[in-house]
């Protein structure tokens, strides 16, 4: 079976100061991606958007964290790719249409310029608006061109945390983990995708 991250870069500092009031909220994920790899993942979960200086940054919902000083989403998932076994899901973190299609615009252009460089090495999923799961960034291939995970169609399985759950993704993950991987398992799922991957 093979393991996804959800939120796999929320690991990153906070993008702002009062962030960090969010983060036990938002976190999905506290090993860096290179951690997460050696603990088996092989599908990386990404949620991003786009500064006022047209620059993207990871983030869960309004939740924004901040790569390290010279590093940047692109030099991240460029890094991520060069692994070679790995998919990145890439998706834009848009909840709400609020009748400004700037974020699409520049979300089409970063896959533009992102997938040729990816799936040389590395698999890359058709960039999703997380409002309506719609495909708004698709690349030349038509298989990854289906819903997020369309490639593995019933066979994907995820963590369904009740609503109240959602609001503590660490000790949803502390209390269930283990046996939501044991049921996916069992249930004979391709892929199964968890908040902190490191509790197992």
């Amino acid at each position: 079976m093979i393991l996804a991250a959800h939120n796999a870069f929320t690991y990153f500092r906070p993008r702002y100061t009062i962030g960090w009031l969010g983060a036990p909220f938002a976190r999905c994920q506290s090993k860096t991606w290179q951690e997460q790899y050696d603990l088996g993942v092989r599908l990386f979960d990404t949620r991003i958007r786009f500064d006022r200086d047209d620059k993207p940054y990871f983030c869960h919902g309004f939740y924004p964290v901040r790569t390290p000083y010279g590093q940047t989403v692109e030099s991240v998932l460029l890094d991520v790719s060069h692994k070679n076994d790995v998919r990145i899901d890439i998706k834009l973190e848009e909840r709400y249409d609020d009748g400004n299609d700037r974020q699409e615009k520049l979300f089409k252009e970063f896959i533009e310029r992102l997938a040729p460089k990816v799936v040389e090495v590395a698999d890359l999923s058709a960039g999703v608006r997380m409002r309506d799961w719609a495909v708004i960034a698709p690349i030349n291939d038509p298989v990854r061109n289906s819903d997020t995970w369309g490639t593995f169609g019933a066979n994907f399985g995820s963590i369904e945390k009740p609503f109240l759950w959602g609001a503590c993704p660490w000790l949803y993950a502390k209390l269930h983990n283990r046996k939501n991987l044991e049921k996916a398992k069992r249930e004979g799922k391709e892929v199964f995708m968890l908040d902190f991957v490191n509790i197992q």
